[in-house]
């Protein structure tokens, strides 16, 4: 004969599960790093920590300029992908390069640009890609005399991997593609950084660095120049002679 077991269960407590919905129960917020991105992306989803920029051979090494650039870019591209932990984590090293109001002013600025077109200015890849190679060798620092990236580097299959993923969605894609397509002019991989800087990403970069020396001719301009740390904003600035071929260039 079998026997019934009786579970006794708190007066109380049971009342609360009857009359309370599930969804009106609290639950945890998410603390940890963010793992995917959304399967809707790719049938083979990467991490998100695949975006960020210590994910890029010798990103490291390159001086804190180029760090800052790509660094925003990458930023974008995580919030676009929503990898918020990342997002966050990656803010706070952009606040220590170029200052907490400018950085925040620059986010927003950049969403700005992407969202917003680009004019079709044909903003000169092979110049540009110059003087973000002369910007990059010219910082100071221990590693300033060789080079970070072998040729073979140039062509680096995991990346490659998280390029064709991005590719999908259109934002992160945008960001992501100005991101690289600075990191590896700075390594001097021109023929990558001319591949990743169609589309308007290269348009997209050359709007950005011109906001940071304050020649972009709007409100904007005028804020990030202004709150931009002095030895970044030196950088951008010299960058920007660079590309004008050593002209004299008028600025704020």
């Amino acid at each position: 004969m079998h026997r019934v077991r009786l579970i006794v269960m708190p007066i109380p407590l049971l009342c609360f599960l009857l009359l309370c919905p599930a969804d009106a129960m609290p639950h945890p917020e998410p603390t940890g790093p963010s793992t995917m991105l959304s399967p809707s992306a790719s049938s083979h989803p990467l991490s998100c920590r695949a975006l960020l920029p210590k994910s890029l051979p010798g990103f490291s090494h390159l001086p804190p300029l180029p760090q800052f650039l790509v660094g925003l870019a990458l930023r974008n591209a995580l919030e676009e992908a929503g990898c918020q932990a990342e997002v966050w984590a990656l803010q706070l090293q952009l606040y220590q390069l170029g200052g907490v109001e400018a950085t925040q002013t620059l986010i927003h600025h950049l969403q700005e640009l992407q969202q917003g077109g680009h004019a079709d200015r044909q903003v000169s890849m092979d110049a540009l890609t110059s003087a973000l190679q002369r910007s990059a060798w010219e910082q100071p620092g221990p590693n300033r005399v060789r080079r970070w990236l072998s040729y073979s580097d140039c062509d680096n299959e995991q990346e490659q991997s998280m390029h064709e993923v991005v590719g999908q969605l259109p934002a992160v894609g945008a960001y992501y593609n100005l991101g690289t397509a600075l990191y590896y002019a700075f390594q001097s991989c021109s023929d990558k950084a001319k591949e990743r800087g169609k589309d308007g990403a290269i348009d997209l970069g050359y709007d950005l660095l011109m906001a940071m020396a304050g020649l972009s001719g709007g409100p904007a301009g005028v804020v990030i120049s202004a709150a931009l740390r002095p030895a970044m904003k030196a950088g951008v600035q010299r960058l920007i002679q660079y590309y004008y071929g050593e002209k004299e260039v008028s600025f704020p």
